[in-house]
């Protein structure tokens, strides 16, 4: 006969409340860099995925995720946006290009989401054929 699990928090059933507490702990006073790196952790251990980390965390799912994508970001990058010079929902659209597009970002002194937003938008109007 197997033991049931008590429920810790609404979500589900969990063998690890440190799993728990470190979520907690990152959201409520971590960076969004800080939270992808315990959520990424978290996740590795199979202990919860995207949703439930959203549900413990009062997080939207595509938040997390939106988190977890700033992983992809360059070395150069992510230092940029712990020492805030870069917004984070710029680091979130810059997650989104190639490492090589990425460069173009790294040697300015601030980077904000309508920078982004421009270079994307000059790249796209740059490929349109009369």
């Amino acid at each position: 006969m197997t033991e049931k699990k008590k429920p810790i928090v609404n979500v589900g059933y969990y063998t690890d409340f440190e799993t728990e507490y470190t979520i907690y702990r990152i959201h409520s006073r971590g960076t969004p860099l800080d939270e992808a790196k315990a959520f990424a952790d978290i996740m590795a251990m199979g202990e919860l995925n995207q949703r439930q980390i959203g549900n413990w965390t009062g997080l939207e799912q595509s938040d997390v995720s939106d988190r977890l994508s700033l992983l992809k970001l360059s070395k150069t990058l992510r230092h940029k946006l712990v020492n805030r010079e870069m917004s984070p929902s710029a680091g979130y659209e810059l997650a989104r290009f190639p490492p090589k597009k990425q460069k173009h970002f790294e040697t300015m002194e601030k980077i904000r989401l309508a920078d982004v937003r421009n270079y994307t938008a000059q790249e796209s109007s740059s490929l349109h054929i009369p």
